[in-house]
């Protein structure tokens, strides 16, 4: 008997289930009428208009309206200069949350050769895993070019993270045990959690403050960047390593 009660709440909780999906499918079918039936009248309309002011026939004017209107929607939805090349001017911009400049490019690159997305998506990580250290980590007595190579070597390690990622993947985030475990692959102490989740945040903030999110989806590390940086740059100490203890 109780078999057969089980039986029976299972037979109805699939009639409810499957009527629950027969009303989705029968709302969204009664909705696609619905919006097409608009959209059809809607370029009936226009096209006889066009009738009155053009010698169009009917079924010109109509299809003109119809490919009018799926155009203007298409550009209300993609602003002109919308594309999917990235736009490193995002950078200059003055209400940009990190400082421009706190490592200077000349550390990454230094030849010809060096001008890749790479190098330039290197830089853009550092410099805001260096914000994020000094806004929510306490420093002590690390100095200012400790705190660079610091950044430096999270950066390279985020970039190498990011290298994993699938062409045309929706999610370019990586979390601190990733990164943790990145360091550790390249011979590195991992270092304290507060400094993980620092540089993790700096990272991802990166990846959408500027464009590095399509470099990653277009795989474009290697590919020639858009970099202005002196060449005859003079090393100085603070370009040279330095000792992390």
């Amino acid at each position: 008997m109780a078999a057969s009660a089980i039986a029976g709440i299972m037979r109805g909780g699939f009639v409810i289930s499957w009527g629950d999906t027969m009303l989705t499918f029968l709302l969204f079918v009664f909705s696609m009428t619905i919006a097409l039936s608009i959209i059809l009248g809607w370029s009936i309309f226009v096209g006889w208009l066009l009738t009155l002011i053009f010698p169009f026939e009917l079924f010109e004017g109509t299809l003109l309206a119809m490919l009018a209107s799926v155009f203007s929607v298409y550009a209300l939805n993609y602003p002109p200069g919308e594309s999917g090349a990235p736009d490193w001017s995002l950078i200059d911009d003055e209400d940009d949350e990190f400082p421009e400049d706190q490592i200077p490019m000349s550390k990454f690159v230094k030849t010809e050769d060096q001008k890749t997305w790479e190098n330039l998506s290197r830089y853009e990580i550092a410099n805001a895993i260096v914000t994020e250290f000094k806004a929510s980590i306490k420093i002590g007595q690390m100095t200012d070019a400790q705190l660079e190579a610091l950044a430096i070597r999270m950066a390279d390690a985020g970039i190498e993270l990011l290298k994993q990622k699938p062409a045309r993947t929706t999610n370019v985030t990586i979390t601190a045990n990733q990164l943790k475990n990145q360091l550790r692959r390249m011979g590195f102490k991992p270092d304290a959690d507060d400094i993980l989740k620092a540089a993790t945040h700096g990272i991802n903030f990166a990846l959408y403050e500027t464009p590095i999110e399509l470099v990653v989806k277009q795989k474009m590390w290697d590919q020639r960047a858009p970099i202005v940086v002196d060449l005859d740059y003079t090393t100085t100490a603070s370009d040279e390593d330095t000792d992390l203890g």
